[in-house]
């Protein structure tokens, strides 16, 4: 459980890294084209021009911020959708692992495993003979304690947990990355 909030806190810590970095170019590029436009049109205009060019500069500036916000603002609600799906993914999980779990423990589910019968003899198995596929001669099923069965249970529980805190870093790496290039893309143009 704590591994889980350390890595969702991990997760975050690294998406506002990764957006505030994204905003601080963004801005960079902006400043950049604003004064590329800014020197351009200053050569142009004479002083009388002057008051509308920085005015449209400023629209310009003003327009492309906009833009960043806007974008910022669907990564962030789009994120967040993500994160409350997954929240009701992982809780389904949970319900669904304590409900096997009061099965086990009140006897209607039980897991059983293949075991070899006691054989008396001195006879020599071969890895054929051990890996047929079907129920063999030698073959017996033996019932788990509740105890054991239960721990197998919560074991799986776990490792399912965990690969699904690690597929949801990986969308969510991806959301971001596919986000930011789209900006990146857009700020080209």
């Amino acid at each position: 459980m704590g591994s889980s909030k350390l890595t969702m806190g991990l997760v975050l810590l690294l998406l506002t890294i990764v957006t505030g970095y994204s905003a601080f170019e963004h801005g960079k590029s902006v400043q950049k084209k604003a004064d590329e436009v800014l020197l351009a049109n200053q050569k142009k205009m004479c002083e009388g021009e002057k008051t509308q060019m920085v005015l449209e500069n400023q629209t310009a500036i003003d327009a492309a911020n906009k833009k960043a916000r806007d974008a910022e603002q669907d990564l962030a609600e789009q994120l967040n959708k993500n994160q409350t799906a997954k929240l009701a993914e992982k809780q389904n999980a949970t319900k669904a692992i304590s409900s096997i779990n009061s099965y086990i423990y009140d006897g209607s589910l039980r897991l059983r495993v293949p075991t070899f019968k006691n054989n008396t003899g001195n006879e020599l198995r071969t890895i054929q003979d051990s890996t047929t596929t079907g129920p063999s001669p030698d073959e017996d099923r033996t019932e788990l304690l509740p105890e054991t069965a239960s721990a197998l249970v919560r074991l799986a529980g776990e490792c399912d947990s965990a690969v699904r805190e690690r597929n949801e870093a990986v969308e969510i790496y991806e959301t971001v990355r596919t986000k930011l290039n789209s900006i990146g893309s857009q700020n080209e143009n």
